[in-house]
């Protein structure tokens, strides 16, 4: 049944590609950053003007690495699309139970990719390990940072940038001013191998609730 749907899903998503009313440019650019003329820019368009994609902070990033948790995303949402423009409402129920086993599945296995730490024990992790390396991927590092902290935004490709220069068998703390960049940059770290990442829970105001020092 679950290879069914998806055979389903593929011709559909073929379906949609090949017409050419379903995938146009908008009659102004949703992501600035892409090409007038690329060959993906109606594809971009389409999917941001559809709500699949978002990009990140309003660019589309071409060039850029898409997390596991990303790619469940966008599925996600075309799943929702495809039930929406082509009448597949009656599959609903099965497969939103195939949803809800999606979620389990990521939360099982992805979410342990790198280990969540309390403010206290990750205090107690910046003491004690003298080559930790903390990581703020936020763009608000000079309005206050952890102890120590480099700046490596992920909204800008820094990180991604940064990351083939750091050493894949170092420590790591992550963290963020909220907590979506920070479990991406965190889950960056793991996809590229490094196996010793951990990142702050709560980020920054965690940090700070908890009356530990901060540089500025």
């Amino acid at each position: 049944m679950k290879l069914k749907k998806a055979l389903l899903a593929c011709v559909l998503v073929l379906s949609v590609i090949g017409f050419s009313t379903a995938v146009s440019a908008v009659s102004e650019m949703l992501f600035p950053d892409v090409e007038e003329g690329s060959w993906y820019e109606d594809a971009a368009n389409w999917a941001g003007e559809a709500g699949l994609i978002t990009g990140m902070d309003g660019n589309f990033v071409p060039e850029g690495n898409v997390t596991r948790a990303q790619l469940a995303t966008i599925m996600y949402r075309f799943d929702q699309y495809l039930m929406t423009e082509y009448g597949l409402m009656g599959m609903e129920d099965d497969m939103m139970d195939e949803e809800d086993e999606m979620e389990d599945d990521i939360d099982e296995e992805m979410m342990y990719d790198y280990t969540d730490l309390s403010a206290a024990d990750a205090k107690a992790l910046v003491d004690s390990e003298e080559g930790l390396v903390i990581i703020d991927v936020s763009p608000v590092y000079a309005d206050g940072h952890l102890p120590g902290a480099v700046n490596y935004p992920v909204g800008d490709g820094t990180l991604e940038a940064t990351v083939p220069t750091l050493d894949a068998e170092g420590m790591y703390l992550v963290y963020c001013h909220g907590e979506a960049p920070s479990r991406q940059g965190a889950q960056m770290l793991t996809d590229a191998g490094f196996t010793n990442v951990y990142r702050l829970d709560g980020d920054y105001g965690a940090w700070v609730d908890a009356g530990y020092d901060v540089e500025m």
